[in-house]
């Protein structure tokens, strides 16, 4: 008998334990997004500098120089990593409706506010939370769907394999065309 995996060319466990490492890394990030906090001075107005306005992220820049804004995270399928969002939004400067004000139109580039910063990470936290969500519905309904998966290739295979009769030529070449078969 031939195993589920030449039939699939991936393991069962190989899919969960991928699905389980991608889940735990992006817990940890929602987590580490939720811990983001927005600073102000005692007063309740913005720092100057928008280092300071951010708690539990850290700025840094791109390859162009322009900032964004990074959080840490640790998990136990991948260790360290980050994640991170664009203090910035370029946009087309000629076009009839424009997003931001006009004494940006010269760079085409919108620095964002920390309040506008802080609804990136609310649209961050919310696709962090439905990506979960799906990963979690992934492993509940994975197992049985595979085996539903590889018990059709089983049958196909043999119904093929048996329809060539004595045949070991056109055996061996169906076997070879059947276990190289991916479905995408």
């Amino acid at each position: 008998m031939i195993e589920l995996k030449s039939y699939t060319q991936v393991s069962l466990d190989t899919i969960q334990t991928n699905t389980k490492r991608r889940l735990a890394q992006n817990i940890a990030a929602l987590n580490a997004w939720k811990k983001v906090k927005h600073l102000t001075k005692k007063d309740g107005t913005e720092f100057k500098f928008i280092s300071k306005s951010f708690e539990n992220a850290k700025i840094d820049y791109d390859f162009s120089g322009k900032p964004i804004l990074k959080v840490y995270f640790h998990d136990d399928y991948n260790g360290y990593s980050n994640d991170e969002i664009w203090l910035y939004d370029s946009y087309n400067a000629y076009s009839k409706k424009q997003k931001y004000p006009e004494n940006t139109y010269i760079d085409r580039v919108h620095y964002l506010t920390p309040i506008e910063a802080m609804e990136v990470i609310s649209e961050k936290i919310k696709y962090y939370e439905n990506v979960i969500n799906e990963k979690k519905e992934t492993l509940e309904k994975l197992e049985t769907l595979y085996i539903e998966y590889t018990n059709k290739l089983k049958v196909l295979y043999n119904e093929v394999l048996e329809k060539c009769g004595d045949n070991r030529q056109l055996k061996s070449s169906m076997k070879e065309a059947l276990e190289g078969v991916r479905v995408y």
